[in-house]
């Protein structure tokens, strides 16, 4: 899994946010940066003493982004999970509300937050703003097809969860993929092709592919049978994790914890699905057929539908990602790296889907 893991940490416009945050070989960090090199144990007694407990213990978690995303504290009596927010104080309730929200309506699949001895959920300690989990103690999702269909359950019930009508939105997916592909073609690609690296060759070589491949995606999308249906998913919206990858993804018992839900937001279902396939297969054909089989459990999908996620999962995200920094002169060839080390891969996955999009399924008309 490891080459499929790109670490980033640069912060991303609004118009980036909803297509490219989550994507695991090319994520983007949203926090700011870390307090320094100060060492964690004096804060974390600070913090752990607003909830009644003591550090007996401490070692920090990895996420794709970080080698310092949140603590993992022994307590004495347990393990709990200490994050630090790294936003203002009004998006961290705001995601408190959310995932208080997503209990309420039954969805179970993500950890129990601990409240502090105000009866709070999160804790001010000093200029940090930090809240507690559960520890879940369980591996990442593998990718073994019975994990992948845990998780496509996962995400199908989050996605069915009622959106409050107060909270419906109009998602503008649409107008900021559009917005990055341009960019792609009138800043970021011209400037990679003035290099004389092997990314400027590359490029060179598989920009026609590139092209393809969101052309067809623009195509679809843009049918008459699958225009009308987008719009109203873009309209009515769903809840979504945000950031689903594989080290965000953990099994516990016979089932799969989503964790981390910081980025939890109302937006478009479909491209949330087409960012798990990417960010959790590594593009095996049998993964991603397993993970859209467990979604479909509990959220069939019409043949239009599926026409809408093939669509999506053809847009080269990644290609324009790895151009953007190549272009910016950030000096992170890792998200190249491994677009060059996996893109033949990555064709046949986009084949294998539109096969799958192509097949009616049983009980569904068109």
């Amino acid at each position: 899994m490891g080459k499929f893991r790109t670490l980033l940490s640069t912060q991303v416009s609004s118009a980036q946010d909803e297509v490219f945050l989550d994507l695991e070989w090319g994520s983007w960090m949203k926090q700011s940066a870390s307090h320094g090199h100060e060492h964690p144990q004096a804060w974390l007694a600070l913090a752990l003493k607003t909830y009644g407990m003591r550090v007996r213990g401490f070692e920090p978690c990895q996420s794709a982004y970080t080698a310092r995303a949140a603590y993992r504290v022994d307590t004495g009596n347990g393990h709990v999970v200490v994050k630090v927010f790294r936003q203002p104080l009004y998006r961290l309730q705001r995601m408190l509300r959310e995932l208080q929200y997503l209990k309420k309506s039954g969805y179970r699949r993500m950890p129990k937050v601990l409240s502090n001895q105000s009866g709070q959920y999160w804790s001010e300690c000093g200029k940090r703003l930090i809240y507690l989990t559960e520890w879940v103690d369980g591996p990442p999702v593998s990718l073994h097809s019975s994990d992948l269909m845990l998780l496509g359950r996962a995400l199908a019930e989050l996605h069915t969860v009622p959106v409050p009508v107060e909270k419906s939105r109009s998602s503008q997916m649409l107008t900021r993929m559009k917005q990055l592909e341009n960019d792609f073609y009138q800043r970021n690609l011209p400037s990679v092709l003035s290099l004389h690296s092997p990314s400027q060759r590359w490029f060179q070589s598989h920009v026609g592919e590139i092209r393809e491949l969101s052309e067809s995606a623009w195509t679809a999308l843009g049918r008459e049978e699958i225009a009308p249906i987008l719009e109203q998913s873009l309209q009515q919206g769903s809840y979504l994790h945000g950031d689903v990858t594989r080290p965000n993804v953990l099994r516990r018992r016979r089932d799969v914890c989503l964790i981390d839900w910081e980025q939890v937001k109302i937006g478009c279902p479909w491209l949330e699905l087409v960012k798990a396939m990417a960010n959790t297969t590594e593009f095996e054909s049998r993964s991603l057929l397993a993970l859209l089989r467990g979604y479909e459990r509990i959220r069939p999908l019409s043949p239009a539908e599926r026409r809408i996620v093939a669509a999506l999962f053809h847009f080269p995200r990644e290609a324009w990602l790895a151009a953007l920094q190549i272009g910016s002169r950030r000096k992170n060839l890792a998200t190249f790296q491994v677009l060059e080390s996996t893109w033949e891969q990555r064709l046949e996955a986009v084949r294998a889907v539109d096969d799958w999009s192509q097949t009616v399924p049983f009980g569904r008309g068109p």
